[in-house]
């Protein structure tokens, strides 16, 4: 396999990334977005501002992994850290809506274009990372 081949562009993760910014930086406006009762639960864990927050810092961990993607033999390993912290973040919003209405049409949103993209990410990210740990073991860079 080409090291092209192996640190191609990751589109889906590059959307995984953007989201994560994009829901991180919403989330930490100086407006509160999170005053419905469907937020109540994770208001209960953390404040919309360290939802904010944790959302950014994921996406920028992500997208700086993507950056340097194969130019350093770890950014699988960070893609992967990234990617399940994603699926982490998105499947807490999951629970948290079921928690307070099972019905709502946010539970299929998050759960396809939150956590089953991030999980796929975290898959590709995951072989990308094995590969090249087996590359680097056997001396090919």
């Amino acid at each position: 396999m080409a090291p092209t081949e192996l640190y191609r562009i990751r589109h889906a993760e590059i959307f995984s990334a953007l989201g994560c910014l994009v829901m991180g930086l919403w989330l930490m406006r100086d407006v509160e977005s999170m005053g419905t009762v469907a937020y109540h639960d994770l208001l209960e864990m953390a404040s919309e501002k360290s939802w904010g927050a944790i959302f950014l810092l994921n996406g920028i961990i992500h997208a700086l992994s993507l950056y340097i993607n194969g130019h350093r033999w770890w950014t699988p390993f960070l893609r992967l850290f990234a990617c399940i912290g994603s699926v982490a973040l998105y499947a807490a919003f999951v629970m948290g809506f079921a928690m307070a209405n099972p019905h709502t049409t946010a539970i299929p949103a998050y759960s396809i274009w939150g956590v089953l993209m991030s999980a796929s990410c975290a898959y590709r990210a995951y072989v990308d990372a094995i590969t090249g740990a087996r590359r680097m073991y056997h001396g090919v860079v």
